[in-house]
C-alpha cells in the first residue's frame, strides 16, 4: 500500500461540503422551506439547534453550497466566535464579507468587493483574489454600516442588486448564516438585533434566508434575554445520525481514499460513534491511521477505539474527570456499562439507573458504585434525571458520555487473533 497522505475524515474541522453525507431530510427542509420561499420574496429564519458535535456547522455550510449550486443563491457565512459587543458583531460581519470577496459565487464575490470599496474607501487594498481590509484603521463608525439593522438591510439590498424599490435582483435570494453565538446569545442587544433584522427583511421583502446555529442552551438564553425573538424562528433540532447514515459516511470516506473495510469493523465504528458526527470523524480518522493495508479490520477499529478515547478526552473532557477514572474499580464499572450498552443497544442521551449498575456487578461493594456516581456528580459529568425519578441519571454533555462509553468499550473489546497483513 502506498504511503498515506491526508485522512478522508475531518476530526478537527467541520466536514467540507464535498465530503458531507447524511441529513437528507434536514437539507430538504432548509432548501424547500427556507431558500425557495426567500426566492419568492418570503424571507425566513431558522435556528439549527443541537448540542456540540452533532454537525450544525457542517450542515449549514453544506446547505450554503447546495443553495448556490441548485438555485443560484449565494451565501455569507459569519462566525461570531467570542463577539460580545455591537462593534464586534460588525467586525465579524465585515470579516466574513472580506473573506467572501475572494470566492466567485457567480460574480457575488466581485459584488462584495465593490461594496467594501464603497463602505471603506481608504481602508482596503485590492488583491488578486478580492480585497484586504486594514483592520487596525477601522472605527466604530465603520462597523455601523452592518452593525445597525437598517445598515445591514441596506448592505443586503446592494448585494442583491436592489438599490431602488423597483430594482432588478442580480441573484434570486441570499443565505446568511450566523454561527458560533456562544459569547453573544445572552446579550439583550443581540436578541433585539436578531428580532429587528428579521422584521426588517420581512417588511421590506428582502429575499434573505437567515440561519442561526446554536445549542439548546443558547436559544434559551436568547429567549430569556428578549422573549419576542423566540417567535420569529423556525427551530430545526438535530438528532444523531441513524445507523444507515453513519454507515454511508464511513463507506464514502474510505472509498474516497481507495480503502475498504470489513462489515464487522464498520459496524463497530457505527455502533460506538452513536451517530454523533464529531465522534464519527474521530473514530474514522483513528482507524484510517491504524490501518496498514488499505482494508480496515476489526483489530484496526479496536486499536482506533483506544486512540479515540484519548482524543475525545483531550479535546472535550475536563482533566479532573479523566483523572478520576484511573482506579481499577471505576474502570470496571465503565466496562460493565459499556457491556450493558452493547447488549441492550442503549442510546446515548438516554438515562441510566443505579439499580442496573448494581445488578451488573453483584460482587462489587455497593458503596463503590455509589461513590462512582457521587464522584461523577461532583465533577458535573452526570446529573439526576428528575423525570425518571430516584436513582436515575443522565450524562451532562454528549462528549462526556462519548468519552466514558468509548473508554468502557476499549476495556471490553477483545483483540482479534490475527491482524490482516
Amino acid at each position: 500500500m502506498p504511503p498515506k497522505s491526508a485522512s478522508p475524515f475531518w476530526p478537527d474541522h467541520p466536514v467540507p461540503p464535498e465530503a458531507f453525507a447524511g441529513r437528507e431530510k434536514e437539507i430538504q427542509r432548509l432548501l424547500e422551506r427556507g431558500i425557495v420561499p426567500a426566492m419568492h420574496e418570503h424571507p425566513g429564519a431558522v435556528f439549527i439547534e443541537a448540542e456540540y458535535g452533532l454537525g450544525k456547522t457542517s450542515l449549514a455550510q453544506y446547505v450554503q453550497t447546495a443553495a448556490r449550486t441548485r438555485y443560484g443563491v449565494p451565501g455569507l457565512y459569519v462566525s461570531l466566535g467570542t463577539a460580545e459587543t455591537p462593534d464586534e458583531l460588525g467586525r465579524r460581519i465585515l470579516r466574513a464579507l472580506e473573506e467572501a470577496s475572494s470566492v466567485d459565487q457567480e460574480g457575488f464575490g466581485a459584488r462584495i468587493a465593490d461594496l467594501l470599496k464603497d463602505l471603506l474607501p481608504d481602508r482596503i487594498q485590492l488583491t488578486f483574489f478580492g480585497v484586504s481590509v486594514d483592520w487596525h484603521r477601522l472605527t466604530s463608525q465603520d462597523f455601523a454600516a452592518v452593525r445597525d439593522v437598517q445598515g445591514m438591510g441596506g448592505v443586503l439590498r446592494r448585494l442583491l442588486g436592489l438599490k431602488t424599490k423597483n430594482g432588478q435582483r442580480s441573484w434570486p435570494a441570499m443565505l446568511l448564516v450566523l454561527d458560533e453565538i456562544n459569547g453573544i446569545a445572552k446579550m439583550l442587544w443581540f436578541a433585539q438585533w436578531l428580532k429587528g433584522f428579521i422584521d426588517f427583511v420581512a417588511i421590506h421583502r428582502i429575499p434573505v434566508f437567515l440561519v442561526v446555529c446554536g445549542t439548546p442552551q443558547r436559544r434559551t438564553e436568547l429567549i430569556h434575554a428578549y422573549s419576542s425573538v423566540g417567535q420569529v424562528f423556525d427551530v430545526l433540532p438535530l438528532s444523531p445520525l441513524d445507523a444507515s447514515q453513519t454507515r454511508t459516511v464511513y463507506a464514502r470516506a474510505l472509498a474516497s481514499a481507495d480503502m475498504t473495510g470489513d462489515a464487522e469493523a464498520i459496524d463497530l465504528m457505527v455502533t460506538w460513534s452513536a451517530g454523533y458526527p464529531r465522534i464519527v470523524q474521530i473514530i474514522g480518522d483513528a482507524a484510517y491511521w491504524r490501518d496498514k493495508d488499505g482494508h480496515v479490520s476489526r483489530e484496526d477499529v479496536r486499536l482506533a477505539l483506544d486512540d479515540a478515547v484519548m482524543e475525545v478526552g483531550r479535546r472535550f473532557v475536563d482533566h479532573q474527570i479523566v483523572d478520576a477514572l484511573h482506579s481499577k474499580a471505576y474502570r470496571g464499572i465503565l466496562a460493565a456499562m459499556a457491556g450493558e450498552a452493547w447488549q441492550r443497544g442503549r442510546l446515548w442521551g438516554s438515562p441510566f439507573y443505579l439499580r442496573d449498575l448494581r445488578a451488573m456487578m453483584p460482587d462489587m461493594p455497593d458503596y463503590t458504585v455509589r461513590r462512582f456516581i457521587s464522584r461523577l456528580r461532583a465533577l458535573g459529568a452526570v446529573v439526576p434525571d428528575l423525570e425518571e425519578g430516584r436513582g436515575a441519571f443522565r450524562f451532562s454533555h454528549p462528549m462526556i458520555e462519548a468519552y466514558l462509553s468509548l473508554m468502557g468499550q476499549s476495556l471490553v473489546t477483545p483483540p482479534t487473533v490475527a491482524r490482516r497483513g
